[in-house]
Parts: C-alpha cells; sequence; structure tokens
C-alpha cells in the first residue's frame, strides 16, 4: 500500500512538472510570439509614419514652390496690369520688357501647371498609400487582437492549470500527510515486529539450547544403550557359539550313540532272525505283527546313518 502511495505522489509530482512545463513553453513561445509581432507591426508603423512625414515634407516642398509659382504669376498679372494700364494711358512701353513679362508670365503658368500635376499625383499617392497602410495597420491590428484573444486563451487555459495545479498540490499535501501517517504506523509496525522477532529469536535460542542438551543427552544415552548392546551381543555371540560347540560335540556322541544302537539292532534283528529260522522249523507259530522285519530294522539302521 505505501508503495502505491509512493507512485501515485511521484505520478503526480511528474504531472506536475510536465505541466509547469508546458504551461511555461506555451507562455514563453506565444509571448516571443507576441513580441516578434508587436516589434514587427511597430517597425511596419514606424515605416509608414517615415513615408507618410517624408511625403508630407514632399508634399510641403511642392506646396511651397506652388505657392511661390503662385506668387510669382500674381507678380507678373500685376505687373502686366500695370503695363497695360500705362500703355493704355499713352506712356510708352518697351518691347523687350513686354516679351520678357509674357515669357515670364507663359513658364510661371507652365510649373504652376506641372506643380498642379505633381501635387494631383501626390494627393492620389498618399490617398493610395494611406488606404494601403490604413489596410495593413487594420490587419496588423486584426492579428494583435487575435494575439491578445489567444493570449487571453492561454491564460485561461493557465488559470485553470493553476487551479487544476492548486488541486493537485493539496491532493500531494493530504497523499504526503497520508504517507507520513503510515510511514509512522510502519515505524510503529516494525517496531512491534522487531519486539516480536526478538522474542521469537530469544525463545528459539532456548528452545535450540534446550534441544541441543536434549539431542547430547540422548545421545549419550543412546550411545551408552548401544555400549551395552555391544557388551550384550558380544556376550550372545560367546554364548551361542559355546551352544554351537556344545550341540556339535552332542551330535558327535549321538551319532556314535546311535551308530552303537544301530549295530546293536541288527545284531538282535540278526539273532531274531535266526530264532525265527528255528522255530518255523520247529513249527512253532510266531506272529509276525509283533516281531520286526529285517527290511525294517535295516531302514531305521540307514535312516539313523543318514541322520548322523
Amino acid at each position: 500500500m505505501a508503495y502505491r502511495e509512493e507512485q501515485y505522489v511521484k505520478e503526480i509530482e511528474q504531472l506536475k512538472l510536465s505541466i509547469d512545463l508546458e504551461i511555461e513553453k506555451v507562455s514563453r513561445r506565444y509571448k516571443s510570439e507576441i513580441k516578434e509581432t508587436e516589434k514587427q507591426a511597430s517597425a511596419k508603423i514606424h515605416d509608414l509614419m517615415e513615408e507618410i512625414q517624408s511625403l508630407h515634407r514632399e508634399n510641403s516642398e511642392k506646396q511651397g514652390m506652388f505657392e511661390r509659382a503662385v506668387r510669382e504669376r500674381q507678380a507678373l498679372e500685376s505687373k502686366l496690369e500695370q503695363l497695360y494700364s500705362e500703355s493704355a494711358s499713352g506712356v510708352p512701353v518697351s518691347g523687350s520688357v513686354f516679351d520678357d513679362i509674357c515669357k515670364r508670365l507663359t513658364m510661371a503658368e507652365r510649373a504652376r501647371d506641372e506643380f498642379e500635376l505633381k501635387a494631383a499625383f501626390l494627393e492620389t499617392a498618399l490617398q493610395e498609400l494611406r488606404s494601403a497602410k490604413e489596410e495593413e495597420l487594420q490587419y496588423l491590428q486584426g492579428e494583435q487582437n487575435n494575439f491578445k484573444e489567444r493570449l487571453d486563451n492561454l491564460l485561461k487555459d493557465f488559470n485553470q492549470a493553476s487551479g487544476d495545479r492548486i488541486k493537485l498540490c493539496d491532493e500531494v499535501t493530504k497523499l504526503k500527510k497520508k504517507c507520513m501517517e503510515l510511514e509512522k504506523e510502519l515505524r510503529v509496525t516494525k517496531s512491534k515486529h522487531a519486539n516480536e522477532l526478538s522474542s521469537l529469536e530469544e525463545s528459539y535460542r532456548q528452545k535450540q539450547q534446550s534441544y541441543t542438551e536434549q539431542l547430547r543427552v540422548t545421545e549419550e544415552h543412546y550411545q551408552k544403550i548401544c555400549g551395552e548392546l555391544q557388551v550384550l551381543l558380544e556376550a550372545e555371540l560367546k554364548i551361542n557359539n559355546r551352544w554351537k560347540e556344545e550341540v556339535d560335540d552332542l551330535i558327535g556322541k549321538s551319532e556314535i550313540k546311535i551308530k552303537e544302537l544301530c549295530q546293536n539292532v541288527i545284531h538282535l534283528i540278526n539273532q531274531n532272525s535266526e530264532l525265527v529260522n528255528i522255530l518255523q522249523q520247529n513249527n512253532i507259530y510266531v506272529p509276525i505283527s509283533n516281531i520286526y522285519s529285517l527290511g525294517d530294522l535295516v531302514n531305521v539302521s540307514q535312516a539313523a546313518g543318514n541322520t548322523s
């Protein structure tokens, strides 16, 4: 159980670390993108402002040239009117002066027309440039709004992740507290088991000593009994050997005695046969059932000899 809790805590720590790394990575990436976009937009706006200012300066210069041409034209017209009035009043006018004035007037009108065309062209170009820059500015503002929206979403996700992180931190705190309680319980259990193990080891040691002593006593008793049995066995063997010698002696004596008896029996049988023959010759009746035949006695003698 403690192992599972430890694994769960490790998984939560790894999850927290991965979430923090991912949030930091995403935040850093989007911040970098936003800064880069803002930098590009600022650079474009700065370029546009410089172009607009340059166009304004050029327009101002053209406007100044146009105004100077208008003033020169007005001066020439006033001078021409003055000449017309002098000629009408009878004052002689030099032809070269009049030609010079007409030439200057023509050049002034031509310059005015050119400046008006240039001013119209510059005004049109300025309007087109303003329109293009306004569209580009709107596009950049739209991109900025999109980035702001994405940043808001990221902040929302970040806040949600922070909330989840807080929840996970609370869970980790609870799990750590539970792990501490389990570790405390484990230490108590280990101490209890250590005491029980110590008691069991002491009991086992005492029992081992008792069993060792019993085994030693049993071995000594067994060795003593084995010694006594060895003595008894040797005595029994001696008795058996003596009995065997006595039996062999008795058998020898018995065989000799049997042989003697058999010889006596044979002798008696022979005598009996002679007596039977004598009695038969004298016509004296002798019961056959009460007398061993010679063949029976011979068989008995042979059996006795085989037994010996």
